[in-house]
């Protein structure tokens, strides 16, 4: 079952979690997000207990979005030990959604850390 997310519970449910975490930020009257949510359900489902999956709506949550660097709807950030180890923007498949999930699961905290996201210009010019 995935839970909708709230600012106050971003913390001790995403980055206090020890278990993968992939959240769904969305709109209201997205066309891509209501396309979006029944493969994102599902790729809930099929991962079943090895991760957590959460849905947060952008309208309600303004300045963690802000925070977040969420600059457009759908998107699916991947956590692992609390650490962003990557970004999905716009509509995927369910089967993108789980490769990237296998590609992070096993990752230790260490691991998680050394792979944590970086946009694009920051991996370029920016260092680690």
């Amino acid at each position: 079952m995935i839970a909708n997310l709230s600012q106050e519970e971003f913390e001790e449910k995403v980055l206090k979690s020890t278990k993968p975490v992939v959240l769904e930020m969305w709109g209201l009257r997205c066309s891509f997000c209501e396309k979006l949510d029944p493969i994102f359900k599902k790729a809930a489902k099929d991962a079943g207990e090895s991760a957590d999956f959460y849905q947060m709506l952008v309208n309600d949550n303004i300045e963690l979005a802000r925070k977040l660097k969420v600059m457009g709807v759908p998107m699916m950030l991947f956590y692992h030990h609390g650490v962003l180890v990557a970004k999905m923007k716009g509509l995927q498949s369910g089967v993108k959604i789980l490769k990237q999930l296998d590609k992070i699961k096993d990752y230790t905290p260490e691991a998680a850390r050394e792979n944590e996201y970086r946009p694009l210009l920051k991996r370029i010019f920016g260092k680690k």
